[in-house]
């Protein structure tokens, strides 16, 4: 479960993604809180290959998807 976190190469890819955006779009403010999102969890999944992740950084890695995830389907309504 948790080693499947540790996925910081992905990290890079979604803000690079998002970072490369036409202006127009990365003004919106989904944008930013994706960007903040994946910056809050950044340092909670690390950035060295096997690290152990603890149960209570699941949790906060769990609580800021869930945060992104209501943010963007509240939007999509």
């Amino acid at each position: 479960g948790a080693e499947l976190l540790h996925q910081p190469l992905l990290l890079d890819h979604f803000e690079k993604r998002l970072e490369t955006l036409p202006p127009k779009f990365r003004r919106h403010r989904l944008v930013g809180e994706t960007l903040k999102g994946l910056q809050e969890i950044r340092p909670l999944v690390g950035n060295t290959p096997g690290a152990q992740i603890s149960e209570k950084t699941v949790k906060e890695v769990g609580g800021v998807a869930e945060r992104l995830v209501r943010s963007i389907n509240s939007r999509s309504k």
